[in-house]
């Protein structure tokens, strides 16, 4: 007896045999498909052959009004192997079709309705700015930059008449605006009440001022040139020593302190305020009813300002009250056109018969061919787009274009103009003093509406100090101790400090500036033009520690980049295709994401996780997410949804490439000369020193051998980067040394097109191709030349790991034999391992930023590194008690 298949007619002479093939059947599910597909229609078939039975024999009642026809009936449901689902009795609808049976008060519902009044028409809302049909173009100055608006400008302070406004244009009238209904019209310039500022602010004459202004203006060690300008000062005219009678130091920097200017940008209206932020202690394995019920932490020595003030007298300001792009635009350079061949030739041949013979030969018979059909009017070729500033990068002439499309407010006039605040972000922790553990974490704000030059010069107190963020208070041990008996784990003090920084941003994004966000605020400008202000964040420089801290992702996790869903594994790819895919997958914020994490930080307290329990990685381990609302995405993000916070951190050219990829790839390179012997690293010392220097401190000299410096700044790597081609050459085997050349010149490559202070959309597709360039190099020379040469640690390097261990074993009470044990090991053998981490990645985030936020000097970190000057020369200052409440108080004098 045989038993065949039924998917694949194979026969078999016992049924075990045709049971196991059965399980293996290629054809087995087309053969399923089919014999389940016949059953479903052999069921409607048989359905529709019952419907059309019961309405045959179905009578249509008689009606007294017009029906409206039946709507279709909805498909029968099915379940999945094909039966029909009937619906309970209970379940079921019945529409009458007539109302003769019904009562009275029913019967009446079913009346002809009534006609249909129209509604009057009600015009739309005005918008902010009608489209333009032809955008507005300025002449092209000498160098063929013009630039191109949405609309015609009332000033533009770009043009060569510096401060004018348009020759053909008048100003719009300013908008007579009731004060009293918008306080923040005028506040600024309006003397507080009973109050009239001194001529000298807090100082009783003229020559406590002078001196007090000396002792501000100097460096805190005095130098000849402090000697002079004190001269000067004791020589001004209206200074008396007698006015300094009785005088005491002590006591008028008391009153400078205590000092509020009643009128002005530092006025009582912009003044620092102090607050306390509270912190929900949680503990793994203890469940509380909410979050309310745990024990909450009260800390105090947040000093910080509203940032609402803050924009406010920034934009009042009168120094740059011309300065201030209101109206973004985007910026063009047409190039001059080149000349055809037969131009060339013929320009030639006229230069060369003008100087053979002096006699006037008749020109040529023969012209310049005509231009190509497909050439720009008067032979231009096409304008190339230039990205310099933040007013015309594509993120601000987007958020333009969509506030043009959004309705007026009805209770403006018609001259109220409205506009686009861009606000830049930094914020890095310093240290204040080279010995000590003093350490001030500022966050500063600028208004990008001003060229980047201007803001790049701490003299000009461009800059605002918004915030200073405190660390986690020696108190907050004890009370947790206090609590649950025990101390926290490191798991738990760095989910305190991500909530930390979530709740300061909580406490400057108020309800105020929402409300200024969402509906603009109304202000009238330095210009003396009312303008109604959209206050909005473009970008927000800070080193990855912080980015992790603010993105509430985990510090290299499984996708380490707070901008893309790369994955840690993938990141020695970058530079190829497949990565370029990789970066079009951008972190998005959402309300699916928000509400994933607030469902995580509710387990913490209600079921008793850990921060990285399974439970809660289960839900944000695939985004590399920690249990942490973001301030940005819950205060911003919920009520504008296209606000994506992500976007906002920009890459940080300083601290990404010059003092992480460069440095490591630079002192790898010094490894392996060590390996060569130390007549090859003397050979590249000696080479260093006698290099030439380049500009007004543009390359210094380098007078110590470069092989033993430590704590190098990035300027001092920079200029190792510029100069290093020459001085590596021929110092390694042959093979080797043209990998390094190679390498070197596509690092210095990419940095010099990186640090461009005006890119045009050429250059970046230049940059782009650096960069692909730049990483295939890189994993050249780290699957060639570091696997080929065995790298050991420094010098320097064996002994600051020998003095780590030796501090390591200090607590554990063994000094002396780990100092043994440590320097009896020697150099360490060290893998180049620069290619498998997140800022080598984030080095292709750079040209596609550039189109977003303008130029890499717009964003770049070392602008916030040049304020924090400001703030440890106030720190020398101050009795280095509660310092950051005087650092406050000195940053408004």
């Amino acid at each position: 007896m045989t038993y065949p298949c039924e998917s694949c007619n194979k026969t078999y002479t016992s049924a075990i045999g045709l049971g196991q093939h059965r399980s293996k059947c290629r054809g087995r599910v087309k053969h399923a498909t089919e014999h389940l597909n016949k059953h479903k229609a052999a069921l409607d078939e048989e359905e529709s052959r019952k419907r059309m039975r019961m309405e045959d024999t179905f009578v249509q009642p008689q009606q007294w009004y017009e029906a409206s026809p039946p709507p279709p009936s909805p498909p029968g449901r099915r379940s999945r192997t094909g039966r029909r689902v009937r619906v309970p009795r209970g379940w079921q609808d019945f529409v009458p079709t007539s109302c003769k049976d019904l009562p009275s008060q029913i019967t009446e519902a079913f009346a002809s309705p009534p006609p249909s009044v129209p509604l009057p028409s009600t015009p739309p809302p005005a918008l902010v700015q009608e489209p333009a049909s032809v955008p507005f173009e300025t002449e092209p100055d000498q160098f063929g930059v013009f630039h191109r608006y949405l609309d015609i400008p009332m000033r533009q302070p770009a043009s060569s008449s510096k401060h004018t406004v348009l020759d053909h244009l008048k100003p719009k009238e300013t908008a007579d605006v009731d004060v009293d209904k918008y306080p923040a019209i005028r506040w600024l310039n309006r003397p507080a009440k009973e109050s009239v500022p001194g001529p000298y602010g807090p100082f009783s004459n003229k020559s406590v001022y002078l001196i007090c202004k000396w002792f501000y203006n100097s460096a805190n060690t005095k130098s000849l040139l402090d000697l002079d300008a004190l001269v000067k000062t004791l020589q001004t005219e209206g200074f008396s020593l007698s006015d300094l009678d009785h005088f005491l130091a002590r006591r008028e920097m008391q009153h400078l302190d205590e000092y509020v200017n009643p009128v002005g940008v530092f006025s009582q209206e912009d003044g620092w305020h102090e607050g306390s932020l509270e912190l929900a202690l949680h503990k793994a394995g203890v469940k509380y009813n909410s979050e309310e019920d745990t024990p909450i932490f009260t800390m105090d020595g947040l000093h910080f300002r509203k940032i609402l003030e803050v924009i406010i007298s920034e934009v009042q300001d009168r120094r740059f009250a011309d300065e201030r792009h209101w109206l973004p635009h985007k910026t063009f350079w047409r190039p001059p056109s080149q000349p055809s061949c037969a131009d060339t030739e013929s320009k030639a041949h006229e230069t060369h018969d003008h100087h053979s013979s002096p006699a006037a030969k008749p020109p040529s018979s023969h012209g310049s061919p005509p231009s190509s059909p497909g050439s720009q009017p008067d032979g231009l070729p096409e304008p190339i787009r230039i990205f310099s500033e933040m007013y015309n990068s594509n993120s601000m002439n987007q958020a333009h274009k969509k506030l043009c499309s959004q309705p007026r407010n009805p209770d403006d006039l018609p001259s109220v103009e409205y506009a686009i605040l861009p606000l830049l972000l930094w914020s890095d922790a310093t240290l204040l003093a080279l010995f000590g553990s003093a350490k001030l974490w500022p966050i500063y704000l600028y208004i990008a509406n001003i060229m980047k030059y201007v803001r790049g010069m701490p003299t000009d107190f461009v800059a605002q100090h918004l915030a200073y963020v405190p660390a986690l208070p020696d108190d907050l041990l004890d009370y947790y101790r206090e609590h649950y008996k025990h101390a926290p784990t490191e798991e738990t003090l760095r989910w305190l400090r991500g909530e930390l920084m979530q709740k300061v941003w909580s406490k400057l994004l108020d309800d105020d500036f929402v409300h200024a966000y969402i509906h603009g605020i109304l202000v009238e400008c330095a210009d003396g033009v009312v303008r109604r202000l959209f206050p909005q964040f473009f970008t927000y420089s800070a080193d990855y520690p912080e980015k992790v801290l603010l993105t509430a992702i985990k510090n290299l996790g499984k996708c380490p980049c707070p901008r893309c869903h790369i994955k840690l594994s993938q990141i020695s790819q970058s530079g190829t295709h497949v990565d370029d895919q990789r970066r079009a997958h951008e972190c998005v914020d959402g309300c699916a994401l928000r509400n994933d994490i607030k469902r995580a930080c509710k387990w913490l307290f209600t079921h008793g996780y850990a921060v990285t329990s399974k439970r809660i990685r289960n839900v944000l381990d695939g985004r590399s997410l920690v249990p942490i609302q973001a301030a940005f995405s819950q205060c911003l993000g919920e009520v504008d949804a296209g606000f994506n916070f992500y976007e906002i951190f920009a890459p940080d050219l300083m601290h990404e490439f010059e003092l992480s990829i460069w440095k490591g790839t630079f002192l790898h390179l010094m490894r392996l000369l060590h390996a060569q012997g130390r007549d090859v690293v003397q050979e590249f010392d000696r080479r260093m020193r006698a290099m030439p220097t380049f500009g007004h401190d543009t390359i210094r000299r380098f007078w110590n051998n470069i092989s033993r410096q430590n704590r190098l700044a990035a300027r001092d790597f920079e200029d190792f980067l510029i100069t290093s081609l020459p001085a590596f050459e021929g110092l390694l085997p042959l093979r080797d040394d043209q990998t390094v050349q190679d390498l070197l010149f596509e690092l210095v490559n990419w940095h010099a097109l990186a640090s461009l202070r005006l890119h045009t959309s050429v250059t970046l597709d230049i940059w782009r191709a650096a960069t692909r360039h730049m990483y295939a190099s890189m994993r050249v020379f780290a699957h060639t030349t570091c696997k080929r040469i065995a790298a050991r640690e420094l010098p320097q390097e064996t002994q600051a790991r020998a003095r780590r261990v030796h501090a390591r074993k200090k607590n554990q009470l063994s000094v002396a034999p780990a100092v043994k044990a440590s320097a009896a090991e020697g150099p360490r053998v060290v893998k180049f391992n620069i290619i498998n981490t997140y800022k080598y990645h984030a080095l292709g985030h750079h040209p596609d930023y550039v189109e977003r936020s303008g130029s890499t000097d717009n964003y770049n970190t070392r602008t916030g590194e040049l304020e924090h000057h400001s703030v440890k020369g106030v720190f020398a200052r101050t009795n280095k008690h509660q310092f950051e409440r005087q650092i406050a108080k000195h940053q408004r004098h």
